[in-house]
């Protein structure tokens, strides 16, 4: 039987990738990359999860990103 851990563990971007999607959604919401890592581990490294789900009224009701 697999520990569920253990498959979200395998799902995870490589921690270059995890960085360079802390940056966008940093610059993107105008936060730090503290807060980036927060939201984006909590949404599964979801840049457009992570954006849209920040309760920010001045979020951009439209992003370009180059992850999905």
């Amino acid at each position: 039987m697999s520990d569920s851990s253990e498959d979200d563990d395998a799902n995870l971007p490589s921690a270059a990738e995890c960085d360079s999607r802390c940056k966008e959604f940093a610059q993107i919401t105008g936060t730090d990359t503290a807060l980036a890592m927060f939201f984006l581990q909590d949404r599964q490294w979801s840049l457009e999860v992570g954006i849209h789900s920040r309760p920010d009224e001045s979020r951009p009701d439209t992003v370009s990103l180059k992850y999905g």
